[in-house]
């Protein structure tokens, strides 16, 4: 009996030092060697022996029950305490990177990433299921401030994203994130309460200055290529983004607006000019044959036009051709084209 009580005695201390593992190990092997030290029924004293035997038996398998019960109990307990740990890991790891977010002049943080942003998310993501898997870490508190950063997390990840396009002059990609970043805020308003009206109003003043930016950019490219229709075209529609917007009209918008209104006169100007050398061309016949019914059998050539002025919305013009019917003649009109209507007429007033 004796090598019997001192595993049993070892397999107790390891229980009473929890040490589950060790315990289940020592009581599983007593129990064995208990169960095959019985005597035979025919052996001396095999009836104290058994008895012995049988109470030892029986106090190993109760151990065993209870030790099985507390490992599993504890392992338990040690998995709680792991995603515990997990969830104030994910929380600080959020806390972190909004720190860096809004302390960009620490020298010692650099910026912070939509991949990073995105990382936290789905790490909050995923600590959302951790709490349905151990409930007794969860609280509608922690659910809702979950819920809350996840928002946060996806909002300053499509800022990031953004920004980062921007920097690297993709102003179209830059307006698609920052327009998603809209749609995230509305969709997410509960979350993002405590921002949401600042937030909205601030993405979509960025949006409307990157829209202004982009044409402005299409404008002054076609501008260097000498293609002052679409060049006038991106200065009206910047003007328009700006006017139908409701961007708040600092004063660097308002010089902007009246420098894109004086490129759209001074484009509209010269375009009107260059269209009306082309239509000078191909009219002046008909013209000075009309106004001049002498000189409708006479060859007539070299077509000029030179603008005088600009005034009351028309342009005015000097128009010649050369007649030449035995000898040269200059004939001469002065016409005016309206920017209005697109037409021309004769001009009878003074200039």
């Amino acid at each position: 009996m004796e090598p019997i009580d001192k595993k049993i005695n070892a397999a107790a201390g390891a229980a009473r030092k929890e040490e589950f593992t060790e315990a289940l190990v020592l009581y599983e092997e007593v129990l064995t060697e208990a169960e095959t030290a019985k005597p035979g029924a025919l052996e001396p004293h095999a009836a104290t022996a058994n008895a012995e035997l049988d109470k030892r038996i029986k106090v190993i398998n109760e151990k065993l029950t209870e030790i099985r019960t507390q490992a599993g109990q504890e392992e338990k307990f040690k998995e709680r305490n792991e995603a515990e740990k997990r969830y104030q890991e994910v929380i600080a790891s959020f806390q972190k990177l909004k720190k860096k977010e809004s302390d960009p002049s620490n020298p010692q943080d650099m910026d912070v990433t939509g991949d990073q942003w995105g990382e936290c998310a789905e790490k909050l993501h995923n600590t959302e299921r951790l709490l349905n898997e151990y409930p007794e870490i969860s609280s509608p508190e922690r659910r809702k401030e979950l819920r809350t950063l996840l928002a946060y997390s996806r909002l300053y990840q499509e800022l990031e994203t953004a920004r980062q396009a921007y920097e690297k002059g993709d102003f179209a990609a830059a307006i698609n994130e920052y327009q998603s970043a809209l749609h995230l805020l509305k969709e997410e308003r509960t979350a993002l309460d405590a921002i949401y009206n600042d937030a909205v109003f601030k993405v979509g003043q960025t949006v409307i200055m990157l829209n202004v930016s982009l044409e402005l950019r299409k404008a002054v490219e076609a501008e260097n290529h000498n293609d002052l229709r679409s060049s006038l075209g991106h200065y009206k529609k910047t003007l328009r983004i700006i006017r139908t917007s409701q961007a708040d009209r600092d004063d660097n918008l308002k010089k902007l607006d009246q420098y894109i209104r004086s490129k759209i006169q001074e484009q509209s100007l010269a375009a009107a000019k260059s269209s009306n050398q082309e239509w000078w061309k191909e009219n002046y016949e008909k013209i000075f044959k009309k106004k001049f019914p002498s000189s409708r059998n006479a060859p007539l050539s070299n077509p000029k036009i030179y603008f005088i002025k600009v005034q009351n919305g028309r342009l005015l013009y000097t128009i010649q051709c050369t007649e030449k019917k035995g000898i040269k003649l200059t004939l001469e009109l002065t016409y005016q084209y309206d920017m209005g209507t697109g037409k021309w007429s004769p001009y009878h007033g003074k200039l």
